[in-house]
């Protein structure tokens, strides 16, 4: 199989199927606001912002270099699953005590510290969860991955909207949370040994050797570029409020559903890039070049759908009382076009061996962050949060652009850019002129006329056409 091919299979595996689940995830979010309101989902939104900042220190970022070793050499993946493993179950349990002792520090609520609790024991099948995902993407398998994801948020859905409809808060959603992670690793082990046989549970002190030596370098990359990621909604809870956390985590919900195509993209395509760099720097070039036109091609509409129509979206989903997130969602849309170029640009710095540069690159965004959101959450509230947001990210990406020409070749990214940015301008006057239509009519209705734009700047080659009509057609 082609590796451009391979890519778009893996994109879609991850992306198509994943598309469900946002929504299935966003039901229990809708039903959060509207039962615990604004402060609810502040904590909900909290509480999961620590469980993703910690399960990333338990993981100790290693989840990039398994997937770099794995589409390598995949003839040593049971070595690379059983040890992998074990090295996560010990630092998984550091992570478990030093995330309670943060939350105690603190001193949140108790609601918030117990639930806190339940998310820690949840690090444990959370390490171990991202080490199999990132075996499954090295084997290009991540269909696997997918159906993980559905599953666990699935059963989430089903379980915690009857919990909180009869009446049950933040405690009890995290302790089902956390029973669900448990059975969602079940679920990975038994698909495992489905495309792979069973493992031998030898102890490989290479891997273990080259997994510590590691460590600190993809450690420091995972928790920088989780903090920075993250650090809005903890800075909002401290120098705002709770509710002001429930303000810009619902317009952050929204763009996270959006991300659902660029993030898997993301996901695939670190062993498409790392293949490519063994192949030569020429393809390697093209490769990144074809990467970030592809992403741009899917996050380009829907900043500019998402600024026109943000207000509409946000009375629709959430009702008049979280009006205050309608331009929170504005122009937390213009932060998603940086966000997708830092993710694709990170892969390419990690696929060439070159993961120390990224790591001084978030060292440098998370101090970055801080003072952004100290500087302008106190005068602008959510909005300085996503002003933070934007220029920590534009930063960024910069800082990887400079090191990137320095140490491989210099990225094209306004010839990039252009067409994909020039079309869904064209797209975002219609959807402006039709605001006044019903508002899934008009978003239909503007997707149809991108593609149309799309075809007529020939974004797309030809040879890209007839991969996807048949990735498609196959169904994966």
């Amino acid at each position: 199989m082609k590796a451009g091919s391979s890519l778009l299979r893996n994109t879609l595996a991850l992306s198509v199927p994943n598309a469900i689940n946002p929504f299935l995830s966003f039901i229990l979010v809708l039903v959060i606001s509207r039962r615990l309101g604004a402060e609810g989902l502040g904590e909900y939104s909290l509480l999961l912002s620590f469980s993703l900042i910690f399960t990333t220190i338990s993981s100790l970022g290693l989840g990039s270099l398994v997937v770099r070793e794995v589409s390598r050499e995949p003839e040593h993946v049971h070595a690379f699953f059983v040890n992998s493993m074990g090295f996560g179950f010990v630092s998984s349990i550091v992570g478990l005590v030093v995330m309670n002792l943060v939350i105690h520090v603190m001193n949140y609520d108790a609601a918030v510290v117990l639930g806190a609790f339940f998310c820690s024991l949840a690090l444990i099948p959370g390490t171990a969860i991202r080490y199999m995902e990132s075996i499954f993407r090295g084997l290009e398998r991540s269909e696997f991955v997918a159906a993980g994801f559905a599953f666990e948020n699935g059963l989430r859905v089903l379980v915690c909207v009857p919990l909180v409809l009869l009446g049950y808060g933040i405690v009890a959603i995290f302790a089902v949370i956390t029973i669900i992670r448990l059975l969602g690793f079940f679920l990975l082990y038994y698909f495992y040994v489905k495309i792979n046989g069973r493992p031998g549970w030898s102890f490989r002190p290479d891997i273990w050797g080259h997994l510590t030596r590691e460590a600190p370098t993809f450690a420091g990359i995972a928790i920088f570029s989780t903090l920075h990621l993250n650090m809005c909604e903890v800075m909002l809870s401290k120098l705002q409020s709770i509710e002001a956390v429930g303000i810009f985590s619902a317009a952050g919900r929204i763009i996270n559903m959006c991300q659902t195509l660029p993030l898997g993209f993301s996901l695939a395509v670190l062993p498409f890039l790392t293949k490519k760099s063994g192949e030569g720097k020429r393809d390697l070039f093209r490769g990144s070049v074809d990467s970030l036109r592809y992403v741009f091609i899917g996050v380009c509409p829907m900043v500019v759908g998402a600024f026109v129509l943000g207000d509409q979206i946000i009375e629709l989903v959430y009702g008049a009382k979280f009006v205050s997130a309608g331009p929170v969602l504005r122009y937390l849309a213009f932060v998603m076009l940086p966000y997708t170029m830092v993710l694709i640009l990170a892969q390419l710095l990690i696929a060439t061996n070159n993961q120390r540069v990224d790591l001084m690159i978030n060292i440098s965004a998370v101090a970055l962050s801080f003072v952004f959101n100290y500087a302008f959450i106190p005068r602008l509230g959510e909005l300085g949060a996503v002003l933070a947001a934007f220029l920590t990210l534009v930063i960024l990406n910069h800082l990887q652009y400079l090191s990137i020409k320095k140490l491989l070749f210099e990225m094209p990214l306004l010839r990039i850019l252009w067409k994909p940015a020039a079309a869904s301008m064209a797209m975002g006057v219609v959807t402006y002129f039709m605001q006044g239509w019903h508002l899934f009519l008009n978003i239909g209705v503007s997707a149809c006329l991108y593609v149309v734009f799309v075809m007529l700047f020939r974004i797309f080659t030809q040879d890209e056409l007839i991969r996807l009509r048949k990735a498609v057609h196959f169904g994966i």
